[in-house]
């Protein structure tokens, strides 16, 4: 048992005709943040002062009460009260060492397995498989790998699952990149350093192209902003002490803005320098002014079964899956359930109908859109150009 939950039930005890909820004041035992005090340390004695049913109101002899009807000799030294009436309690060495001799001879470490095992489903890493997993991938594959052994070696039934990114924009990236920038000769040498060379290649340019249509934007907005902020310091010498402190206040908010907005607009000219800088780069970029439309437009296709984007599609994915498996096979995790969302595209029509029939989707602008009460914006199941969205 948690140690916690084990020195909790002995309050419970003790607690018991001193309230009516035992366990409510029970449960208000906590790790102690500094050594000094102890390990555990619980605060019950403060709230109980005030509880209109309390033989007494000072905490300290609240607390004293507690400690005289609490058996806890076993577990722990002599409780200690502390300030106004903490029970400050530091566990038994001799405690410590049985519990840990008890722990090395029993095959579970003294961990009850459940009395009532779940079903426990855990979707976890879920990679674009075009791309190479980063830092984030990780990190949910091992915590998602460490709670499925957790709760499997207390006893629960559970069911692992890895939702692969194995189609969409991601793939209308590599396939847009292949036909555009891509050697066949190269891609079929090293076709995963290949393939991310172009994902990045292609991703970038998208990039720039929507960074140069919203410079000019960001660059109205802080102008708007700069006004803004002019003519509120403007007024502030025409205000009395109590309308100026407002106005301080909105000077305040404005020029946060403007800090905002600064950086915004300095990170959009880097992306778009970074590209203007690299000559090749930059030729590229004006050959394919409307990239990011073109990639959306491969999306589609690849999601309405075009024969060719098929093909590459199948020719691209066991390499990308394949980079994948290499690292959970270093990070020995597995996985019951590997399924992409191409698994799941040919439901995705009839989902649509199902939808539309029952009327919780319908049509807006050439799209297929779920509209919810208090949100302005329709949640986009399939988008005009025929692509589904998950």
């Amino acid at each position: 048992m948690h140690l916690a939950h084990l020195i909790r039930d002995r309050f419970v005890s003790a607690l018991a005709e001193m309230t009516e909820t035992p366990l409510e004041f029970a449960a208000m035992i906590r790790g102690t943040t500094d050594p000094k005090f102890g390990d555990y340390q619980s605060n019950c004695a403060m709230p109980l002062a005030k509880s209109p049913t309390s033989k007494h109101t000072n905490p300290r002899e609240i607390a004293a009460g507690v400690i005289a009807k609490l058996s806890i000799d076993d577990l722990c030294e002599t409780p200690e009260i502390a300030g106004p009436g903490f029970i400050n309690l530091r566990l038994k060495d001799s405690f410590l060492a049985a519990s840990l001799v008890r722990m090395i001879d029993d095959d579970r470490c003294l961990v009850p397995a459940a009395t009532a095992p779940q079903t426990i489903v855990i979707d976890y890493s879920g990679p674009n498989v075009a791309k190479p997993m980063h830092v984030g991938h990780i990190r949910s594959t091992v915590i998602g790998a460490a709670l499925a052994k957790i709760f499997r070696f207390l006893g629960h039934h559970v069911i692992t699952d890895n939702h692969l990114g194995d189609w969409g924009t991601q793939f209308g990236i590599i396939i847009y990149g292949y036909r555009h920038f891509g050697d066949p000769d190269a891609v079929a040498q090293a076709p995963v350093a290949e393939l991310a060379k172009l994902y990045r290649l292609v991703h970038q340019l998208m990039e720039y192209q929507k960074a140069v249509g919203a410079q000019s934007q960001l660059d109205e907005q802080l102008g708007d902003l700069r006004g803004e902020l002019a003519t509120a310091v403007a007024a502030l010498d025409a205000m009395d002490d109590k309308t100026g402190k407002k106005q301080q206040k909105t000077i305040a908010a404005l020029q946060r803005k403007i800090i905002t907005a600064e950086d915004a607009a300095a990170m959009n000219r880097d992306k778009i320098a970074a590209v203007q800088a690299d000559a090749e780069l930059f030729e590229k970029a004006n050959e394919h002014p409307s990239i990011s439309s073109s990639v959306l437009a491969e999306t589609a296709k690849l999601h309405r079964g075009d024969h060719e984007n098929l093909r590459l599609w199948n020719d691209f994915l066991p390499h990308c899956k394949d980079e994948i498996e290499r690292v959970y096979k270093r990070l020995e995790v597995t996985f019951d359930h590997t399924l992409g969302e191409s698994y799941y595209h040919p439901m995705l029509a009839d989902t649509v109908s199902d939808l539309v029939q029952r009327g919780l989707a319908r049509d807006s602008e050439g799209a297929v859109c779920v509209f919810l009460d208090g949100f302005e914006a329709p949640m986009i199941v399939r988008k005009h150009d025929g692509a589904f969205l998950y």
